[in-house]
């Protein structure tokens, strides 16, 4: 599991703590849906700037195919080819350095494993070492095809989806809205600060988040489309 830094734990919990402090004035149990929900939300947006960052290295892998393929064409050694390529591409570049020091071909790409599309370039490379090289260009070109029209499908279908998600999300939040709108009445905070009020918003909020997870979950189940 992934240590949280001490910035990233400041910068989740200060805004929380002040938003439920100014809640607590408001309706004490809304404060409890704030220093719940705030660090929730950053953690989505957090986790969302991960699959963005995701998203753009998966989008260079075809270029990368099609210029190892040009490399080897051009006369370069599958080992030459790979270290002018991740020259060029970060992508690549730990195994560029690796074979620049004469590492061996197996052990050099083994940082491509974690990356299931680089799984792919590697099982090529791999096969190309034992059979020969000859093949591979086309090989790679072909692999780089699948992938774009891969990528093209899952563009796709998030493009179909976001609306859904933004009209589940309004769904969400919109009540929330209107509760705190409601609470500028004094009738209103006081109905919401006896016992009763409170357990509403509490199973209220519980709902949402179960809501919420079940969201994430369909749109992470449609989205998976990588072949593995």
């Amino acid at each position: 599991m992934r240590s949280i830094s001490l910035r990233h734990l400041i910068s989740v919990m200060v805004p929380a703590l002040v938003l439920g402090g100014l809640a607590y004035q408001i309706i004490p149990a809304l404060s409890i849906v704030i220093l719940i929900s705030v660090p929730l939300l950053m953690h989505s947006k957090r986790k969302s700037d991960q699959e963005k960052l995701k998203h753009s290295n998966v989008v260079q892998w075809p270029t990368i195919m099609e210029h190892l393929a040009a490399n080897i064409e051009s006369g370069l050694s599958l080992q030459q080819g790979l270290i002018r390529t991740g020259g060029r591409y970060e992508l690549l570049r730990t195994v560029a350095e690796k074979l620049a020091f004469g590492i061996g071909l197996e052990t050099s790409t083994q940082s491509l494993d974690h990356d299931v599309y680089g799984q792919r370039i590697r099982h090529l490379i791999l096969l190309a070492q034992k059979v020969g090289s000859d093949n591979l260009p086309d090989l790679l070109r072909l692999n780089a095809r699948f992938l774009r029209r891969e990528l093209e499908v899952m563009e796709e279908v998030k493009v179909r989806q976001s609306w859904v998600t933004s009209g589940a999300r309004l769904g969400l939040t919109a009540p929330w809205i209107v509760l705190l709108l409601l609470s500028l009445r004094s009738s209103t905070r006081e109905v919401y600060a006896t016992l009763t009020g409170s357990l509403i918003i509490l199973v209220g909020f519980l709902i949402t988040v179960f809501a919420w997870l079940w969201m994430l979950r369909l749109q992470n189940s449609s989205l998976s489309l990588e072949v593995k």
